[in-house]
């Protein structure tokens, strides 16, 4: 493998891993922040739900830009793009969730993995 390939393979694991602990983190806050959204009646299980889609490296680990929603309302969520715009601006407040949209476009340059692995390491309670 060269040092090039290799160097993919290790940030692709990073990448994962990352995804695996924010989920975590985001899950132990152990209810749906939705619950009584829309009328929409809860599922059991808990997923992690991003604000603003995780395309946008910027704020993809960032817990401001994740709710823990069950999976009815993840859905439900997803498939309603005003019903999620109304949702984030309710959980976050609009000025703060203008703030994450703006930080998630206005962002240049690739994430510090190991820095984020750090945080996320320490807050993920094991």
């Amino acid at each position: 493998m060269s040092r090039t390939s290799t160097a993919v393979a290790s940030k692709k694991r990073m990448k994962l891993e990352a995804d695996r602990l924010f989920g975590k983190l985001i899950r132990s806050r152990g209810i749906c922040q939705a619950f009584s959204f829309d009328g929409i009646a809860c599922s059991m299980s808990l997923q992690c739900a991003h604000l603003v889609p995780r395309r946008y490296l910027s704020v993809r680990w960032d817990p401001d830009n994740a709710a823990s929603l069950c999976g009815a309302h993840h859905v439900y969520l997803t498939h309603f793009p005003l019903a999620h715009e109304r949702f984030c601006q309710q959980l976050l407040g609009a000025e703060h969730f203008e703030a994450l949209k703006f930080r998630a476009e206005n962002h240049r340059g690739a994430p510090d993995y190991p820095a984020i692995l750090e945080r996320l390491r320490r807050e993920v309670v094991v």
